[in-house]
């Protein structure tokens, strides 16, 4: 066989050859039989090496030895994210409870919760170190506002950017018969005796007019 000859037969060879790639256990390759197959990398809590190895098969049905690569999967530290609830509506003096425990780590690494106010008439927090801490609202005659924030940590002390939530501490509206005008009578529905005086004068002056 000439030189030129075996040259030919080689690239026919290459070009008929099938990979099969033997990929680590819990990887799924996107196609192990190409020869540039992808895959998902798992989510680690350590630096994590995966192996994989490679068999090409030429036109002849002469496979070759395996060859294998690693690739090391790192384990990045990411931050978790706080979550501090919905806005809350509460009464004067009434119980208010915070609750930050839709707050989440992406790798599900243990968190740890710190509350503070940030805004508002001061209240004293109660367990501002667990997700649900609770406290009264101030006694006050107006509308007021108080604002709160919340971090999570977690276990490998990566903290989590605040994240807040308002608590509108509303006053309620009084009832209609509770609606003094200054006048000595009500807008309740209730008669005052001088309008009563008023309507019987006419009668009086009709009686009046008769005996004469």
């Amino acid at each position: 066989m000439s030189p030129r000859r075996a040259s030919s037969w080689i690239a026919i060879a290459v070009v008929a050859a099938i990979a099969l790639v033997a990929a680590p256990s819990g990887v799924t390759l996107s196609d192990p039989t190409s020869a540039t197959p992808t895959f998902t990398a798992p989510a680690v809590t350590t630096d994590t090496p995966l192996e994989f190895g490679l068999v090409v098969t030429d036109s002849q049905g002469l496979a070759s030895a395996a060859s294998t690569v690693t690739v090391t999967v790192g384990y990045a530290l990411r931050t978790p994210v706080a979550n501090a609830g919905e806005a809350i509506i509460a009464a004067p003096s009434g119980a208010v409870a915070l609750n930050g425990s839709a707050s989440a780590d992406p790798d599900g690494r243990t968190l740890t919760y710190q509350w503070m106010q940030t805004g508002g008439p001061t209240v004293a927090l109660t367990n501002p170190t667990t997700a649900t801490p609770f406290f009264t609202a101030p006694a006050t005659l107006e509308d007021v506002v108080l604002t709160f924030a919340l971090v999570v940590t977690n276990s490998d002390a990566m903290a989590s950017a605040p994240a807040s939530v308002s608590v509108f501490v509303r006053v309620p509206a009084p009832e209609v018969g509770e609606i003094d005008n200054g006048c000595g009578c009500s807008s309740g529905g209730k008669t005052p005796s001088g309008t009563i005086l008023m309507a019987g004068l006419p009668l009086l002056v009709i009686l009046r007019r008769r005996r004469r």
